[in-house]
């Protein structure tokens, strides 16, 4: 796999990492929904705070997971990037928000 900016090559197809491909709509949405629930100012920060490494893993993993498919099950690829890693962004990011709701809420800070 040859590295060049945001283009990963091999001889099976190039993937390129764009802008889209960032993770900041999910970490965007689920920043405006913890700023929007009713829980302490501190317990909000902490979320956001958290979210961030949260969202980046989870991009690295997915983007490393992509080259791997595009490597070794190219005709794969297509629906791993459309269907299947789109799912389990959604999931991933409900995920984050059901635990991070289901703290006990304390009076505000």
């Amino acid at each position: 796999m040859n590295v060049v900016g945001n283009v990963l090559s091999s001889p099976h197809g190039t993937l390129r990492v764009a802008e889209e491909c960032s993770g900041f709509e999910l970490l965007g949405l689920l920043a405006a929904a913890m700023i929007a629930y009713p829980m302490p100012f501190r317990r909000r920060l902490w979320g956001i705070a958290l979210l961030v490494p949260f969202v980046f893993v989870l991009n690295v993993v997915r983007v490393a997971s992509l080259s791997l498919a595009l490597e070794h099950a190219p005709r794969a690829f297509e629906t791993l990037h459309t269907f299947v890693w789109q799912g389990l962004l959604i999931l991933a990011g409900l995920a984050y928000w059901v635990a991070w709701s289901g703290l006990e809420p304390t009076p505000a800070d």
